[in-house]
């Protein structure tokens, strides 16, 4: 039985949220963010090797997987647990919402792990400090004089894949699809699938409706209702993408002219 590394993430009530909102220690608008208000009331947890986070923009996915991943004591930018250099020194964007700071993780016992976070935000400059002498030190598989800044945005989330993520320990995938073609996507569907079976445990926040294929996934949808557990089928990006490949051409003269 999967024995997850990350079992659970919860926030305390509104009521705490918001008197922290006051006193200008969380930042406003995570206060009506969809997925803020669900976890205060009901924790989500994590049950299967592969967790694929959907829903639209402004959910609050991509908050959530930044507090997880700073609750975990991953770097803002992403990278490894605990940096590059193993010495905990984590550098900070300048936009987190601070929701870490109260977000509530249960993890195993003892929380000895690795991972890696990746966020299509950053992830040129996280290429960067991959290509710095002390992430070059570290690599297992690549040549240390090989660039990954050098590479493309799509070729690097390969490189990111198969350099770092493998064996236990929790993955933060924030839109790794960013960059990929359909094809590449699929690809990806098939590394993390792979990565997952050799005990990795990964949370994916997507808008692809390829992802949401990941045999075995739990698929998790934040909308204003909360966080249901809903089947491939019902994945709003798989059901838009069906909707306008049955006839795109009329899905594409509805938009243009509303007709």
């Amino acid at each position: 039985m999967f024995q997850p590394p990350l079992k659970s993430v919860r926030l305390p009530d509104l009521s705490v949220l918001r008197s922290l909102v006051n006193q200008r220690r969380l930042d406003s608008y995570v206060f009506d963010l969809p997925v803020v208000r669900a976890l205060t009331r009901a924790p989500l947890e994590f049950q299967a090797p592969v967790t694929v986070i959907t829903g639209d923009n402004g959910s609050g996915k991509s908050t959530l997987m930044e507090a997880i991943a700073l609750a975990l004591e991953f770097d803002a930018w992403g990278g490894p647990r605990h940096g590059f250099d193993l010495e905990g020194k984590r550098r900070r964007t300048g936009t987190e919402s601070r929701l870490d700071r109260v977000l509530r993780v249960e993890t195993e016992e003892p929380a000895i792990f690795g991972g890696f976070y990746l966020r299509s935000e950053t992830q040129l400059s996280l290429m960067e400090v991959a290509d710095s002498m002390i992430g070059r030190a570290g690599r297992l598989r690549m040549e240390q004089s090989e660039r990954l800044a050098g590479r493309s945005h799509g070729e690097g989330v390969f490189d990111i894949l198969g350099e770092y993520m493998r064996g236990r320990g929790v993955y933060l995938l924030d839109e790794p699809e960013s960059g990929l073609s359909v094809v590449r996507q699929m690809a990806l569907l098939a590394e993390i699938a792979l990565a997952a079976q050799h005990g990795g445990q990964f949370i994916v926040a997507t808008h692809s409706p390829v992802l949401p294929a990941i045999p075995g996934a739990d698929i998790v949808e934040i909308g204003d209702h909360g966080i249901d557990h809903v089947d491939f089928d019902s994945v709003e990006s798989v059901h838009a993408t069906r909707e306008f490949l049955a006839d795109p051409h009329g899905v594409a003269r509805y938009l243009v002219s509303g007709d």
